[in-house]
């Protein structure tokens, strides 16, 4: 529809996939016949595009635009901490992140919604317990609030236990509250890029190739679990093994995201040229 309207698309700082049927194939072509460029976050994204053996055009990698997230000033920060009791604990806090896919986007018949909270409460409980720290669960998209609040009720130590979402403050006050925390385990891909802007190590629970890609991309590519490995006791060592090697993940990451920044700040100029043109 677009080619009749002359209108270009372009694929900003996206990634695709997955795509398991030809409906989903062709659908997929006809955009690439739209668009006059195509920007990615993550090499995943070009080689399905090559392996599909789709048409396309210039395919440039670079990064996801929220990498550049700025965060409030501290006043704002201290204020909603204030607000929402964060962040007391002498030993820290570790965040969590889930979404309301789970029946869709796990091992459907293997692990419900049910078995998946019954994971993230477990896990949450033995670090609570083995490492004296808070959990805070941050909610970037308003559907995955009841999912997350039915998790938290199967939490023993709820009082150690906060959530924050985006339905009460801005994705630029969500990064500056993940920055608080010392290591984040989440679903949701942009809990995990707004770690990455401030700084804050982080192990993705693999829903979707997008995170894997994105962790990829950031040289934190072996910080994954996938739901078929996915139990109390392996979560809960890999997200120790994380908070163990907190500062020397902090210190090697920056470096990669800083120029991952760069390389989204990029992309707008590539857009503009088209615009222009």
């Amino acid at each position: 529809f677009s080619k009749k309207k002359n209108i270009p698309i372009v694929l900003y700082n996206a990634s695709v996939g997955p795509i398991d049927h030809e409906g989903g194939r062709q659908a997929l072509q006809k955009v690439l016949d739209c668009s006059p460029l195509v920007i990615t976050r993550d090499t995943q994204t070009r080689e399905l595009i090559e392996k599909l053996r789709l048409r396309h055009p210039e395919i440039v990698v670079h990064a996801d635009c929220a990498l550049n997230t700025q965060i409030p000033p501290e006043a704002r920060l201290q204020e909603i901490i204030r607000k929402e009791d964060l962040f007391k604990g002498p030993g820290g806090t570790i965040g969590l992140n889930i979404n309301a896919y789970i029946d869709d986007w796990s091992q459907t018949g293997s692990l419900s919604s049910r078995d998946f909270h019954g994971i993230i409460a477990g896990t949450a409980d033995r670090l609570i317990e083995e490492l004296d720290v808070d959990i805070l669960f941050t909610v970037t998209q308003v559907m995955d609030m009841k999912s997350t609040l039915d998790c938290v009720n199967l939490i023993r130590r709820q009082d150690r236990v906060r959530v924050v979402g985006n339905k009460d403050y801005t994705y630029q006050e969500l990064a500056g509250l993940l920055s608080r925390v010392q290591v984040h385990a989440g679903l949701r891909t942009h809990t995990l890029i707004f770690c990455a802007a401030v700084g804050t190590p982080m192990i993705s629970i693999n829903a979707y190739p997008k995170s894997a890609g994105f962790l990829k991309t950031i040289g934190m590519g072996d910080w994954c679990i996938d739901f078929s490995g996915l139990a109390v006791d392996s979560l809960t060592a890999l997200i120790r093994l994380a908070w163990d090697s907190r500062g020397e993940l902090r210190d090697r990451m920056v470096p990669v995201v800083e120029a991952e920044k760069g390389k989204a700040r990029a992309s707008v100029g590539l857009v503009s040229r088209i615009l222009a043109g």
